[in-house]
């Protein structure tokens, strides 16, 4: 038994998504069966994460240098002294980001179902859910510690000098969860017409 589907979405300006389901079943023998399913998943971001207004506030702190050239983004020179691992104070813009593009996801089970007598069974399922290009809020520190991988997000003058940071929201890594589902169902019918169910 191979049962499938796949679903269709168009979103403007985020172009159109098709997304598969197959689940299959296989039962060699009354008390004996094998499941597994495959999908594959899609999530826009919301209209505040696009399109909310854009704010640039200055940084305060005295804590900062630039990242790339201080390790863990240090100061051990004056802000304005042009050399290196001054300490600088750039501008923090949040809000929406109109380049954020979507979520994807893939998602699959593996399981098999025994049951050992009528209205008794026993089952385990192997899941998993992997998403990518996760919408994330990113921290300032967290950028000055992946300044590697976000660099574009230190926006920097004609000599070089970072004067913004970039902390609107961001497509950036990957989740990953999996897990082993176990389940006992069953039931005893009492005398009349009454019956115990129990689950786990």
């Amino acid at each position: 038994n191979i049962p499938g589907a796949f679903r269709i979405d168009d979103y403007s300006g985020l172009g159109t998504t098709t997304n598969p389901k197959v689940s299959v079943k296989y039962q060699p023998v009354d008390w004996l069966m094998f499941r597994g399913s495959y999908s594959t998943g899609f999530r826009v971001p919301s209209f505040n994460q696009i399109f909310n207004g854009n704010t640039v506030s200055p940084y305060s702190g005295s804590d900062l240098a630039d990242p790339v050239a201080c390790p863990g983004g240090v100061p051990t020179r004056a802000v304005g002294s042009g050399l290196p691992c001054a300490q600088i104070r750039p501008d923090i813009i949040t809000g929406g980001n109109v380049v954020l593009g979507p979520e994807t996801a893939k998602m699959a089970s593996v399981g098999v179902v025994l049951r050992p007598k009528p209205g008794w069974s026993r089952s385990a399922d192997w899941w998993m859910i992997n998403v990518d290009d996760t919408i994330q809020l990113l921290t300032l520190r967290q950028l000055i510690d992946n300044a590697s991988l976000f660099p574009d997000r230190f926006i920097r003058d004609a000599g070089g000098v970072i004067t913004a940071s970039d902390q609107r929201w961001i497509n950036a890594g990957a989740r990953r969860t999996q897990g082993v589902e176990f389940a006992l169902r069953g039931g005893v019918d009492l005398s009349g017409a009454a019956r115990v169910s129990i689950g786990m």
